[in-house]
């Protein structure tokens, strides 16, 4: 049993099911060990807890800030995040990805220096010193939104929470 899901989801883990690794697993599990499958259930977990802690609900869409260095490809993300919550009570839940990128600036002149993405400047090419990387580490939950439950607060159908 693997400790990322719960065992009624239909998700299985290569690691704790090899058979699943095969190209012929189907629709609802994943074939290739990504970490963001690992990201994507645990963001649905905070999300769920939010939507439990405000009442209950049915999770609609999740806001999440994802950084340049944060080691996560934004499009693997949502298309785990559909995997995890497809055939569960929240399928159909959007998750919307901010991209966040990291800042190279020189303490020395002051400079914000604009690179090609995944290029990296060492020293500052006005005055030589080394650069300061700044930002592109976010990986948050920014917000939460979700459908009330029909024995919540009548008049407020849809909530957020942040």
């Amino acid at each position: 049993m693997c400790f990322l899901r719960p065992a009624t989801w239909d998700l299985r883990c290569p690691t704790c099911d090899p058979a699943s690794a095969s190209a012929d697993a189907g629709v609802g599990r994943y074939t290739v060990p990504v970490h963001e499958m690992g990201i994507a259930i645990e963001v649905y977990r905070t999300c769920r807890e939010a939507v439990e802690a405000n009442g209950g609900g049915r999770l609609q869409q999740a806001r999440l800030a994802v950084g340049e260095l944060s080691a996560v490809e934004p499009e693997l993300l949502v298309y785990a995040w559909e995997a995890v919550i497809a055939g569960g009570p929240d399928a159909g839940a959007e998750l919307e990805v901010e991209w966040r990128p990291a800042i190279q600036h020189c303490a020395g002149c002051g400079e914000v220096h604009e690179r090609a993405e995944g290029s990296w400047l060492r020293l500052c090419p006005d005055c030589g010193l080394p650069l300061q990387v700044t930002g592109g580490d976010e990986l948050d939950v920014l917000q939460v939104s979700f459908e009330a439950d029909e024995s919540g607060d009548v008049g407020t159908p849809e909530r957020t929470a942040s």
